[in-house]
């Protein structure tokens, strides 16, 4: 079955090959991966994901949260939403109309009331304290074991997801990714889920690995459909503390699950070995500035950003 968008695993393939190429003097860091970080390795190749504790130290983890509190309670800095009606069907997500920027600019009051979430507009000139934990050695080296040649970062995202009665939409039903045929993600939670499980995110055991390469990645699919498709006893929550993170191949099936006891807030950092959706997706922006003091595998890592 042809894939609906860019990507093929050829592609991902020969680009393996060409970056293995080009960043060869690497290879030794990912050796080094391959035994200092042989747990987390092993996991996400078994398992489809692997758990850092403790990532991002707490004082950066409340600051970035205030600042997020602070731009959503505004309405300033963020994407528009869409507008979720309280009977409305998950499977029209991409059919629902967006706030418009008046409603936005009226702030979090008034969007929690019809948004699930809100999402920072451009995550990393707006926090750049964030690239220590997207450009992280340890998540480097992990992703680049799994990946097979040393990665990239593709794009980063940042949402606040509201506690509200609204119905599950969109990533908060579970999916799989389509940015490439093999990849990961870092999610690092900037709340804890540990105390709210409609919050944590869920991943079925062992779905990666092109276990899912037939499931149309626009896809939406409820909880208990995933249960009896793949089983109960491969369903896996990951709740976590502020601070940690969650590498994970997106390409399994997953949920970000929707909060409803408090909000949750995470940045969400992709990794591959070409461009997003083979070239057709949007080009993250981040700051030049704190690269200049960044190893040269940290900056090789952002081969396919805007450096501003």
């Amino acid at each position: 079955m042809a894939h609906p968008l860019n990507i093929s695993d050829a592609l991902f393939d020969s680009s393996v090959g060409a970056r293995a190429a080009q960043l060869a003097g690497f290879a030794p860091l990912l050796a080094a991966a391959e035994v200092d970080e042989a747990e987390a390795v092993g996991e996400l190749r078994g398992r489809g994901y692997t758990l850092l504790r403790g990532l991002l130290a707490p004082e950066v983890v409340a600051s970035v949260r205030a600042g997020v509190d602070r731009l959503s309670a505004a309405g300033r800095g963020l994407l528009a939403p869409r507008r979720v009606e309280p009977d409305a069907d998950p499977n029209d997500y991409e059919a629902m109309p967006r706030l418009t920027a008046e409603e936005v600019a009226r702030g979090e009051d008034y969007m929690r009331r019809h948004a699930s979430m809100v999402q920072i507009a451009d995550p990393l000139m707006t926090f750049p304290e964030l690239l220590t934990v997207a450009l992280h050695r340890r998540i480097l080296g992990i992703v680049g074991c799994y990946l097979g040649c040393w990665p990239a970062l593709t794009y980063a995202k940042m949402r606040k997801s509201f506690a509200n009665g609204l119905p599950r939409c969109d990533t908060e039903l579970f999916h799989v990714d389509g940015n490439s045929t093999k990849m990961c993600k870092a999610l690092l939670f900037l709340t804890d889920s540990d105390d709210d499980p409609d919050a944590a995110h869920e991943f079925v055991l062992g779905s990666h690995n092109g276990a899912t390469a037939g499931i149309d990645p626009f896809a939406r699919f409820e909880r208990d459909r995933v249960v009896a498709d793949w089983g109960a006893e491969r369903m896996r929550l990951l709740t976590c503390k502020a601070g940690d993170v969650v590498i994970e191949d997106t390409t399994g099936m997953h949920t970000a699950g929707k909060p409803r006891h408090h909000d949750r807030t995470i940045a969400l950092f992709n990794y591959g070995v070409h461009a997003e959706y083979g070239g057709g997706g949007a080009v993250l922006r981040i700051p030049g500035a704190p690269l200049r003091t960044m190893a040269p595998e940290q900056v090789a890592a952002t081969e396919f950003l805007t450096v501003v």
